[in-house]
């Protein structure tokens, strides 16, 4: 579904009365452009850390730009900065780190 028809419909709902603000989570620039074209887009929840800095090539300045908000999270790097993680975790059941590439194979080596 095209992102202007699912801010489209969340507008109703903040026009009724429903839903106080639209945030979008883990878009790109060229999203939040056409999101925000549809109706004002108060903050973007994304990942953003020393291990995951991608915003930073034009995300940032979209949102800047446009005066949306940022939450960031993963700020620790998912546990890896902050000594909260050791590599015999990433098998327990349910960790999400577990599929994610950085705790994986050769990185997951480079960084332990």
């Amino acid at each position: 579904m095209p992102i202007e028809e699912t801010i489209g419909a969340i507008s109703d709902l903040v026009k009724a009365g429903y839903v106080r603000a639209i945030g979008l989570s883990e878009v790109g620039s060229e999203t939040i452009r056409r999101a925000a074209k549809v109706h004002l887009i108060t903050d973007l929840q994304i990942e953003y850390a020393i291990t995951s800095r991608s915003l930073e090539r034009s995300i940032l300045s979209t949102c800047r730009e446009l005066g949306i908000d940022i939450t960031a999270y993963g700020v620790l790097g998912r546990g890896l900065l902050g000594g909260k993680w050791r590599q015999d975790q990433s098998a327990q059941a349910g960790d999400i780190r577990s599929i994610i590439p950085l705790f994986q194979g050769e990185n997951l080596q480079k960084k332990t």
